[in-house]
């Protein structure tokens, strides 16, 4: 998946190309920088705190504890369709999230749920930049700033709830 207005870095593909042939993970995330609506870049966008590519088993519960607690933005939680690449055929093993379909997060339901199917999801992550991000154009903000934060405060509480419980630590 990939929004039509986020341009890939020179080099990009075969980065990540390197990383699907070396790599036993299940979603690949990488660096990301955002820019203005011209696409001049203005910073990069926080993912997780990490410095170097790592890896993270989120059936080990230790491991997908510091991958939360690294998460600086909803793009680690996969929010941001752009900067993901997904191994398909577990992607396809996936039954569908009928409860979330029609949200805005029903990718991101689809990838968590992708964690209660064995051998479980292992995410691996680049913070390497491989894509520049349009900015100032969210579709979601049409309707205010407030509007905005709220669709994504109440749409990961429900993400979280169904897959981790109401009082766990996700």
């Amino acid at each position: 998946l990939f929004s039509s207005d986020d341009i890939l870095l020179p080099g990009a593909i075969t980065r990540a190309m390197k990383a699907v042939d070396e790599g036993e993970w299940d979603v690949f995330l990488m660096g990301v920088a955002l820019c203005d609506l011209n696409m001049r870049p203005l910073h990069n966008h926080p993912i997780l705190s990490c410095k170097e590519s790592r890896s993270f088993h989120w059936s080990d519960s230790a491991q997908r504890a510091d991958y939360f607690s690294r998460a600086q933005t909803s793009t680690a939680f996969f929010s941001f369709i752009s900067d993901i690449i997904v191994r398909r055929d577990r992607w396809l093993g996936v039954p569908v999230m009928d409860r979330f379909v029609g949200s805005c997060w029903i990718i991101a339901v689809q990838l968590f749920a992708m964690s209660e199917t064995p051998p479980g999801l292992l995410v691996r992550f680049d913070p390497h930049i491989y894509l520049l991000k349009r900015g100032d154009n969210d579709s979601f903000a049409a309707k205010g700033l407030i509007s905005r934060i709220s669709l994504s405060i109440y749409g990961f509480r429900g993400i979280g709830r169904h897959f981790f419980g109401e009082d766990s630590f996700e």
